[in-house]
């Protein structure tokens, strides 16, 4: 992995607008985008679940695979995990609240 601080100066965020959590994340504020000149020329997916299984749901695992295949192809890509379950897959302590012990809820008769 590569500092976040690094990583937010080669996306041209000014320092301003970083505020790291460790070395390896932070919060980018949303000014930042209003103070950028550039137009965003860049593209959105979304991956998103609703279906919880014993072992989670797979969202952080096929959000690191999209962006690692579009970065193979030699696209800019840029990942942003919200909560991400990190720790059961790639022995990073910490994570989300599910960590892959997410279960169904329990079905309600009406």
């Amino acid at each position: 992995m590569r500092p976040i601080l690094k990583v937010a100066k080669e996306l041209c965020v000014p320092d301003e607008f970083v505020k790291p959590y460790g070395k390896w994340k932070a919060k980018v504020s949303l000014a930042a985008l209003q103070e950028s000149n550039a137009k965003a020329a860049g593209k959105l997916v979304l991956v998103t679940g609703m279906t919880p299984t014993p072992s989670g749901e797979e969202k952080t695992v096929t959000s690191i695979g999209i962006a690692m295949g579009l970065a193979r192809l030699g696209r800019k890509a840029v990942l942003c995990l919200r909560q991400p379950s990190l720790g059961p897959f790639f022995g990073i302590k910490g994570g989300a609240a599910g960590g892959g012990k997410s279960t169904a809820p329990e079905q309600v008769s009406i």
